[in-house]
């Protein structure tokens, strides 16, 4: 299997060639591989992704909790993110406007990753949030023709 490294380059990568043999079979040689991946990410506590796929696999949770806050809500969602995929971001928003929700608003932004930063496809650059992100939640900020502003927390 070829793995593109940060210069550009493509190399080999002989831990996924169990047979030696020079060839990748997908079903007996990566598909173990990759199940075993999966479990890793999805038992193991320690592993920083275990955290994410959580929140992933919550989302029924956030769709069930979301109508009840008190507050002005903003989703800024990257079309092209592949950690948090924006029908999750429509299906807020969805559940806000089915709960009549006073005040949500939805910013999707068209090639952008979860860094609000240019991504296509399973590429994910990292680098600085767009400056008309920026400036779209500095507006939506301070627009004063918002419905509701602040969070009210009750005991």
């Amino acid at each position: 299997m070829f793995i593109e490294n940060s210069t550009g380059q493509w190399l080999w990568q002989q831990r996924f060639d169990t047979g030696e043999d020079g060839y990748l079979s997908i079903q007996e040689e990566l598909e173990p591989w990759l199940v075993k991946r999966m479990e890793t990410f999805t038992t193991s506590e320690a592993n920083p992704i275990h955290k994410h796929l959580q929140s992933l696999f919550a989302l029924e949770d956030t769709l069930d909790m979301i109508g009840n806050v008190s507050a002005s809500i903003l989703i800024l969602q990257g079309e092209g993110d592949v950690q948090t995929p924006v029908e999750q971001a429509y299906l807020l928003e969805q559940r806000l406007t089915e709960t009549n929700h006073p005040d949500h608003t939805l910013m999707p932004y068209p090639g952008l990753g979860h860094t609000f930063y240019p991504a296509e496809g399973w590429m994910q650059p990292l680098g600085p949030i767009q400056e008309y992100v920026l400036s779209d939640l500095a507006s939506w900020l301070k627009d004063s023709g918002r419905k509701m502003r602040y969070l009210h927390l009750s005991d």
